[in-house]
């Protein structure tokens, strides 16, 4: 005799799962005085089995998932193996309970190609470029054009990073008080640079300190002299490299500033001081930059 306290599992089912295990003739070989009961306890279930003689046999199996099918073939299982005889049950071919379904299908994970990195920054620039500087005619300093050439070393991977340039004014002319007179400049400066952009445009913003060396001489006195002096300032500049920051060889133009706050004087003998050399110097540049 069967009884469960619900459906999961029911009685029926109970019995029609033990007939799927052992024949029908099997079957009828069970005590008939036996007692089967089927406690449901939610997410567990317990199995007490009673025989004529007051044995009692109970078991515990935990289900949280409630499956009642499994419950049957476990409560089926454990009446056979404990109520069979022995002797009956070696000779009996036992039916081995139907195999579990079939996993579900894995889904199939495609793979997506990562894009590919991007090259990294370029950490050294080296610049050649044509350059004029202009000082202006403030004050008593006369107003002097002078070309050259430019060559500017940077370094750095990320926004910031350091620059130096040295540059090569060989010829430039000037009067001031009737004195003609003509001087070579070789100005230098170092500091710090910002890039700004890292699209096909890509500026530069630079400031630190500068120098020039220049060495004036004037061309009609009586007796003509010159002298050799080391102008100490600051330098101001802003650069537009045209191309990506990854490109090697690249156009590159710019504009800068220079002041020399202590200009030197310019003398005559006798005439004495005529003015002063120029604080402020206006430049541009154009060339070429090549990262490596």
């Amino acid at each position: 005799m069967i009884t469960a306290s619900s459906a999961c599992p029911a009685a029926e089912m109970i019995t029609a799962t033990i007939l799927s295990l052992v024949p029908r003739s099997a079957v009828e070989a069970l005590p008939p005085s036996t007692r089967v009961e089927v406690d449901d306890l939610g997410e567990s279930y317990r199995v007490t089995l009673m025989s004529a003689d007051r044995k009692e046999r109970t078991r515990l199996y935990r289900d949280a998932s409630r499956d009642c099918d499994q419950r049957a073939r476990f409560v089926a299982v454990f009446i056979v193996l404990t109520l069979m005889p022995p002797e009956l049950l070696a000779e009996l071919p036992v039916k081995a309970p139907p195999p579990p379904p079939p996993p579900a299908p894995v889904p199939t994970v495609v793979a997506v190609a990562a894009p590919p990195a991007r090259p990294p920054t370029r950490a050294f620039r080296l610049e050649a470029s044509a350059a004029m500087d202009f000082a202006p005619a403030i004050a008593d300093a006369p107003s002097i054009a002078s070309p050259g050439v430019e060559f500017r070393l940077s370094a750095g991977r990320r926004t910031l990073g350091v620059t130096a340039g040295v540059g090569v004014q060989p010829s430039s002319s000037f009067s001031v008080a009737g004195l003609d007179a003509h001087q070579l400049r070789v100005p230098f400066d170092v500091g710090a640079r910002a890039r700004l952009g890292a699209g096909p445009v890509e500026l530069g913003v630079e400031l630190g300190a500068a120098a020039a060396v220049f060495h004036a001489s004037g061309v009609n006195p009586a007796t003509p002299a010159g002298g050799t002096r080391l102008d100490v300032g600051a330098r101001a500049a802003v650069a537009l490299r045209f191309a990506r920051p990854t490109t090697r060889i690249a156009p590159v133009i710019g504009v800068h500033a220079l002041y020399f706050p202590k200009p030197y004087e310019i003398e005559t003998v006798p005439g004495g001081v005529l003015g002063h050399m120029p604080s402020l110097w206006l430049g541009a540049t154009a060339g070429a930059s090549m990262s490596f």
